[in-house]
């Protein structure tokens, strides 16, 4: 599943140095815990035009967990940008997440 969205693309539109990690080639990483993250149970939402309504899936649990010295090392080693998700607090946090978690988390505690 990893390489249609790697090293597939990137072969496909022949775009050079992508979609692998390889020495000299550049790289966009996201690391994560595989056992914390998946999709919420199927729902139906009508935010179509006209009210249409579709079944979607939302996603759950990527967000930047640091080893001690983690972030040190990646920087160390070349990472361009390191960004996290604001779900645990980091000098990296660049993604807002507060809205999507309230709104999934409203209707079970209300």
């Amino acid at each position: 599943g990893i390489r249609r969205l790697t090293s597939h693309p990137a072969d496909l539109y022949g775009i050079p140095n992508r979609g692998r990690l390889a020495v000299g080639a550049q790289a966009d990483m996201l690391l994560f815990d595989a056992a914390t993250v998946g999709v919420s149970p199927a729902e139906r939402v009508a935010d179509l035009p006209g009210g249409g309504r579709r079944t979607i899936r939302r996603p759950i649990g990527v967000h930047g967990v640091f080893a001690p010295e983690a972030y040190r090392e990646l920087a160390a080693a070349g990472a361009a940008r390191i960004v996290t998700t604001n779900t645990i607090p980091h000098e990296s946090n660049e993604i807002d997440l507060s809205g999507g978690v309230a709104a999934a988390v409203a209707p079970l505690v209300l």
